[in-house]
């Protein structure tokens, strides 16, 4: 079984929007995951929320338990990492669960979607592959680090807010983007440079008396190599 990392916060790069199923037959995409263990897994999930593991068509809702999600027919589905089993204690345990925790399944060409059906909780979207799995616990781990959301959205309404004229066809094509890992691994080698002055460690800096400068980032483009040949920050008080 895949290691446990706890339910990922939602990030502002991961968009999903509900369509209608329709009448066209569905598409599926191959999810994929290689823990950093002797296990691995892999199996196909549909537009439309047809899940396919070991030979089983899972359909239907899903109801939400903690950090996981449990179907009528005994499977589990973990929230954090994509992995599908079964569950021992399914009767007494659907006694439990509230009815209107109930979530669907969609999926896109990069991710898997788990959405809530008519109620406010927080919808979940797991990476199809290891690559991009890796790259949504870099952004975290820069979140949880340094105390800094990367945000293309906010950095999306910044150029339109520095420039209000711009004609709202060209405005419609700045769009949210996700950043690819390898910049995610340059920015992270930035800001840890200035690890002593950022995030929880703010506290006990040289730079404790004023509030963090930055909370906000988007990338660009290749990271400066000046930003992490500079100076080195004190943590002393």
């Amino acid at each position: 079984m895949a290691e446990r990392r706890g339910l990922p916060e939602p990030t502002t790069d991961v968009i999903y929007t509900k369509h209608g199923k329709g009448k066209d037959p569905e598409t599926f995409h191959h999810f994929t995951r290689s823990p950093h263990s002797s296990h691995s897994y892999t199996y196909r999930v549909g537009n439309a929320g047809t899940l396919l593991p070991d030979g089983a068509a899972i359909t239907g809702h899903w109801l939400r338990c903690g950090d996981d999600f449990l179907h009528e027919r005994g499977f589990i589905l973990r929230g954090d990492n994509g992995w599908i089993g079964r569950v021992a204690n399914w009767n007494g345990l659907r006694a439990k669960l509230p009815d209107d925790a109930k979530y669907e399944v969609r999926a896109d060409a990069a991710r898997l979607h788990l959405l809530p059906v008519q109620h406010d909780g927080r919808s979940v979207a797991i990476p199809l592959t290891e690559h991009e799995h890796r790259r949504r616990l870099m952004v975290q781990k820069i979140a949880g680090d340094f105390g800094i959301d990367l945000d293309s959205a906010a950095g999306g309404e910044a150029v339109k807010n520095d420039d209000p004229g711009t004609p709202e066809t060209v405005q419609a094509k700045i769009q949210p983007r996700a950043s690819p890992l390898p910049l995610v691994q340059q920015l992270h080698a930035a800001m840890d440079h200035y690890a002593p002055v950022l995030g929880y460690r703010r506290a006990t800096s040289s730079r404790s008396h004023v509030e963090q400068e930055v909370k906000t980032a988007l990338i660009s483009g290749v990271v400066p190599k000046e930003y992490v040949t500079g100076p080195f920050p004190t943590s002393g008080s």
